[in-house]
């Protein structure tokens, strides 16, 4: 994932998004950015308690 750089990779997944019809949410943003900032490789469970400690508003189907 370091490959690319920050902006690369939301960029990347800004135009799945949009071709998907989805759009980008404050909330998946940080989703993003916890998944961006991992050293290691996260459960669906993880990404959602590490993104809770950035936003406590983040739901858990929010990471799905």
């Amino acid at each position: 994932m370091k490959n690319l750089s920050y902006e690369e990779f939301v960029d990347k997944i800004q135009k799945s998004f949009k071709d998907k019809k989805f759009t980008m949410t404050a909330q998946r943003e940080i989703i993003l950015r916890t998944i961006y900032d991992s050293e290691d490789h996260p459960d669906i469970d993880e990404i959602y308690l590490r993104s809770r400690k950035v936003d406590a508003k983040i739901g858990v189907n929010s990471t799905l």
